[in-house]
C-alpha cells in the first residue's frame, strides 16, 4: 500500500479553487531532476518564478512515497493555460523511474480517475497538452495508458485509501467549515476522498460544531397537571373556544375533556349534589325541616 505524506495543511496557495466537476484531465509530469521533493521544488517555484501556489497536487518521491500537496478543487501551476481543468501528479526523476514510483502512480491515478470521474483517454502527459513544448513526463504515455486500461479491465480491487496521514473526522469537519472542499455534499465527499459512511460522520461533526445539531436532546418541558391547565383556562390564558384552548394547551381531545370537567367543577356547573336516600328524607320530614302538607318531600 502506498505511503502518503499529507502536507496539504503546510503548502502555500494563492490561485483559488474550482468546482470538482471542472476537473476533466489528470496530467503526469516528471521533475526533470534525479532527486527532489516539495521543499526543493518550492524554492524554484516561489523564489525563481514567483508563484504563490505549487505546480503539482501530488509528488511521487523516488521511494514511492506520495506527498499530497493540494486538494483537487485547488488550482495549481502544472500546465500553462490548462490548470483550471487539470489534476497534476509529478513523478520525481528524469526519464527513469523506480518500480515503487510506478506502483504508486498506478494506485494514485486509478484512485483519482474514480473520484473525479475521469476516463483513461483524459490521462495525459505534460507534452500532450495544448501548446506544450517539453519532453515532460519523460515516458511514453501510450504505454502508461495501456497499463491503466489493462488494470481497469482486470477485476482488481480499487487501490486502498491511505491510512498514513489520514485526517481525523474533526480535522475534515474543520476544513468543510472553512470551505476548503467546495459546495454540495457529493463534491465535498469526493474532495475529501472518503466513503459515504465516513462523510456522514464528518457532516454530523460539522453540524455539531456549527451549533446546528446537538448530541443531547433538548429536555422535555414538564407536563402540566389537569388542575394547572384548568386554572389557566379560568384565568383566560388560552383564549376563547374549546378548540382554540385545546390547541393552545397542546393536548389531546380526551385530555382537554378532563380539563373542561375540572373547570366546570370549580365554576359550580359541573356536578350536582348527590341525591338523598329515602331514609335521609324521612328523617328530615320527621324533624319538621320541610313544613306541612304532602309536598314536603319536594321542598329540597
Amino acid at each position: 500500500m502506498t505511503k502518503i505524506d499529507d502536507i496539504r495543511s503546510q503548502t502555500q496557495r494563492t490561485n483559488g479553487t474550482r468546482k470538482l466537476s471542472a476537473v476533466t484531465h489528470i496530467v503526469r509530469h516528471h521533475s526533470g531532476t534525479t532527486t527532489g521533493n516539495i521543499l526543493t521544488f518550492w524554492r524554484y517555484w516561489n523564489g525563481t518564478r514567483g508563484w504563490g501556489t505549487g505546480g503539482y497536487h501530488e509528488i511521487i518521491l523516488r521511494d514511492g512515497t506520495v506527498q499530497l500537496c493540494y486538494d483537487p478543487n485547488e488550482i495549481t501551476n502544472g500546465v500553462g493555460g490548462a490548470n483550471n481543468y487539470c489534476y497534476h501528479i509529478c513523478v520525481v526523476g528524469n526519464g527513469s523511474f523506480t518500480e515503487a514510483q510506478e506502483k504508486a502512480w498506478d494506485e494514485r491515478v486509478a484512485y483519482n480517475m474514480d473520484r473525479l470521474n475521469i476516463s483513461v483517454d483524459n490521462v495525459k502527459g505534460h507534452r500532450e497538452m495544448p501548446n506544450a513544448s517539453t519532453t515532460c513526463p519523460g515516458i511514453s504515455m501510450d504505454a502508461v495508458r495501456n497499463r491503466i486500461k489493462g488494470a481497469v479491465e482486470k477485476p482488481a480491487s480499487k487501490p486502498s485509501k491511505p491510512s498514513i496521514g489520514k485526517k481525523s473526522i474533526s480535522q475534515m469537519a474543520d476544513e468543510v467549515i472553512a470551505q476548503k472542499h467546495g459546495n454540495g455534499h457529493d463534491n465535498r465527499r469526493k474532495s475529501l476522498g472518503i466513503s459515504a459512511a465516513e462523510y456522514e460522520k464528518v457532516r454530523a461533526e460539522v453540524n455539531r460544531k456549527s451549533g446546528l445539531g446537538s448530541s443531547k436532546p433538548a429536555p422535555a418541558k414538564p407536563k402540566k397537571s389537569i388542575a394547572q391547565m384548568a386554572t389557566e383556562v379560568i384565568n383566560n390564558q388560552h383564549g376563547n373556544g374549546h378548540d382554540n384552548r385545546r390547541r393552545s394547551l397542546g393536548i389531546s381531545q380526551a385530555e382537554y375533556e378532563k380539563v373542561r370537567a375540572e373547570v366546570n367543577r370549580r365554576a359550580g356547573g359541573g356536578t350536582k349534589s348527590p341525591a338523598k336516600s329515602i331514609d335521609q328524607m324521612a328523617r328530615e320530614v320527621i324533624a319538621g325541616k320541610h313544613g306541612n302538607g304532602l309536598r314536603r318531600v319536594g321542598s329540597h
